[in-house]
């Protein structure tokens, strides 16, 4: 089948990854499919978004961001039309966003089956969440929507039911649950340890994990907590961590990890690592009111990461970490050492994510390739469709190609960033 997938992300994030990995779910099962969006989803790295659409939604009000929201229509209409005209599919898979409205425009003037996959109560979780101004056209936008597509694809059975209150009718509900594929094989063969191991990377016990020491060895605990009570935010909490064990503090702002520090600080910790897990995903950087906060408290070395991306939000966080620690301030020499040393870690952390990028798209190509192969045996000699397919190996040919001297360059480019890195390394004697 011809299937034309439609969305509005303009983020590379969890939202991307799975709009990918359907893509290419749906192309290894031999169907054609077109992936139709903003420019910039193509033109974003995996953690980033779009800097104009960022900028313009600080900039304007709310109501006013919402409305040029459903302005964007006319322009996804056309894009979307054309890209129906082009490559005339059997039908249109949507992922479902509140204001969006480009696939009904189409369904109704071209006659194609709309499908709308549904990940979020989007005017619920906008409404509380992200500060939704114009309720009623939000909560009007997502009734309309839900009741004109020809199939509503929920992806759990809470989200069906929600569905069904907005006027749905259950014949056009079917759940499909959101999954990605961590290994091949015969299910039969997965157990459940080796089931966790695909999924975690790791073995995980059912049971409490209680430390034990070797027998005639008891090492005691290096750091350790006991009745730690902060009103509001955690009480009663004991902790004990030992000789190669790590823990990790999580939890929304206000959650005591402020607190938390202090008190590591107190028992004895060396070192301490934050990292804002949601920065990267969210398209922005390290929350910085939280790293001032522990800086005022604490006088040992940190660490903090999520969402720096760049040498000067390096820098800017360094100077930040500097001006508010209680400890003696970083000499400038050393605090231009880190921030050069931070600069070439992220380039070589970009070379890296490119050349990942270019592996998985040969490895897709590959797979393409493989699958007309397969597709031409399987056809009549001389039909329409075999001409068809066996017009296209060139082009498939070129593009592998095409992606094998990019992958060379890469590896190149790489490795070059990695001897930068490695010779200021060994310059600084670090």
């Amino acid at each position: 089948m011809r299937i034309l997938l439609h969305h509005r992300i303009a983020s590379r994030d969890g939202q991307a990854v799975h709009l990918e990995e359907l893509h290419a779910a749906l192309k290894r099962q031999g169907h054609e499919t077109l992936l139709v969006g903003p420019p910039s989803f193509e033109a974003t790295g995996f953690g980033g978004s779009s800097s104009l659409v960022d900028g313009i939604k600080k900039m304007l009000p709310g109501a006013v961001y919402e409305l040029l929201e459903v302005a964007y229509n006319v322009k996804a209409w056309l894009r979307l039309r054309a890209a129906v005209k082009a490559f005339k599919p059997d039908f249109i898979y949507e992922r479902f966003s509140l204001f969006l409205f480009a696939g009904l425009w189409v369904r109704r003037a071209m006659g194609l089956p709309l499908l709308s996959e549904i990940n979020a109560p989007l005017f619920e979780e906008r409404a509380k969440n992200d500060g939704l101004k114009l309720h009623g056209l939000g909560r009007w936008a997502q009734r309309m929507i839900w009741n004109n597509v020809d199939h509503c694809l929920p992806v759990t059975g809470v989200l069906a039911d929600m569905v069904a209150g907005y006027g749905v009718p259950r014949e056009r509900i079917t759940v499909i649950r959101n999954g990605r594929k961590v290994a091949e094989g015969p299910t039969g063969d997965f157990d459940e340890a080796l089931i966790t191991r695909h999924m975690t990377g790791g073995d995980i016990l059912n049971e409490p994990y209680v430390w034990t020491p070797p027998p005639g060895s008891p090492v005691p605990p290096r750091l350790e907590i006991r009745d730690l009570t902060v009103p509001g935010k955690c009480e009663g909490l004991n902790l004990a961590i030992r000789p190669g064990e790590i823990v990790g503090l999580s939890g929304l702002l206000g959650s005591g990890r402020t607190e938390l520090a202090l008190r590591y600080r107190d028992q004895g910790a060396d070192e301490m690592v934050f990292y804002d897990i949601s920065a990267s995903p969210e398209g922005r950087s390290v929350d910085r009111g939280w790293i001032e906060r522990v800086a005022r408290l604490i006088d040992i070395p940190f660490c903090v990461a999520g969402g720096i991306r760049d040498v000067d939000t390096a820098r800017a966080i360094l100077d930040q970490i500097a001006a508010r620690a209680s400890a003696p301030e970083l000499p400038a020499e050393v605090r231009q050492a880190l921030t050069t040393l931070a600069g070439l870690r992220a380039a070589v952390a970009e070379k890296e994510r490119r050349i990942a990028e270019l592996e998985r798209e040969r490895a897709e190509r590959i797979a393409d390739q493989d699958r007309l192969r397969e597709n031409l045996k399987a056809l009549p000699a001389g039909s329409d469709l075999h001409k068809r397919t066996l017009a296209k190996m060139p082009e498939a040919e070129n593009r592998l190609d095409g992606l094998a001297r990019d992958l060379t360059t890469a590896r190149n480019e790489a490795e070059a960033a990695r001897q930068t890195l490695r010779e200021r390394v060994k310059a600084l004697a670090i």
